[in-house]
């Protein structure tokens, strides 16, 4: 048994639990797991804070995410302004390099009433839409990397999807090895979607940062909207830049809700 402190966030109500581990040594990948899987229904996933790796890194700190599965994630677009609230809030600045699996992001606060951070992300990667098939439907489905592996499907309205029927059935498909987040996105207007999202280890959620700069990369590579896009996602409401040649940037909510003590077997 081990105790540890967790800070409680969410981004556009996706939740996170926070624990900053720079001033100790860091536990073994299975203490993530289990922590991340203590707080299953009430979180989103586990954001462990840790040094940068060292060498050529001009990143500030180190992000992993684990999710309530145990699985750790490439990178978490709304779990990047949820460290960076962290940080800016313990007086270490109010714009950073977040280094994590998916590439270094950079994160700075844009306002505090309302409290807003924009994030840049690499250069997204918009591949030609393919076909496939899944849960007995045909699908028309766009993949995309913003550092981690997505699938974009634009329907006529998100509302009618069945998301946990269709989404596991889409992120499981052969043609994504990896998995994929997946997400059901309506171009309601010339700068506006919606979408609903399904993600690998957490399932369907309120919100998907990489989600949403994913799905507006694709619709704005597809001729769809223009930049900047407005994105409407169960969770808030977020906005996403893009000039389809460089690094996209997301600006949305971060919402600090409190602190827990856990006990861990």
């Amino acid at each position: 048994m081990y105790s540890v402190h967790v800070e409680l966030l969410h981004g556009a109500e996706n939740r996170f639990a926070l624990l900053d581990v720079r001033a100790e040594a860091s536990h073994e990948d299975a203490v993530y797991s289990s922590i991340a899987g203590a707080i299953a229904g009430e979180s989103d996933g586990l954001l462990v804070i840790l040094p940068p790796t060292g060498g050529e890194s001009e990143a500030d700190v180190r992000m992993r995410m684990f999710n309530p599965d145990g699985t750790e994630a490439e990178m978490c677009g709304n779990g990047i302004r949820c460290v960076a609230r962290y940080l800016e809030e313990r007086g270490e600045g109010d714009s950073f390099l977040i280094e994590t699996r998916g590439g270094t992001i950079g994160a700075r606060l844009v306002s505090r009433e309302p409290y807003a951070i924009e994030t840049r992300h690499p250069v997204p990667s918009v591949e030609r839409e393919r076909e496939l098939r899944a849960a007995g439907r045909r699908w028309r489905v766009v993949p995309v990397s913003v550092g981690n592996p997505h699938a974009v499907v634009f329907v006529d309205d998100p509302d009618r999807i069945e998301v946990a029927t269709f989404g596991p059935a889409i992120e499981r498909d052969p043609s994504f090895p990896e998995g994929a987040n997946v997400h059901f996105v309506q171009v309601a207007d010339r700068s506006t979607l919606r979408v609903r999202h399904w993600e690998r280890g957490a399932g369907a959620t309120r919100a998907c940062g990489t989600g949403i700069v994913a799905s507006a990369a694709a619709a704005i590579a597809a001729g769809r909207v223009h930049s900047p896009v407005t994105v409407h996602v169960p969770g808030g409401t977020l906005i996403v830049a893009w000039n389809g040649r460089t690094d996209a940037s997301l600006t949305g909510p971060v919402e600090h809700t409190g602190a827990r003590d856990l006990v861990v077997a």
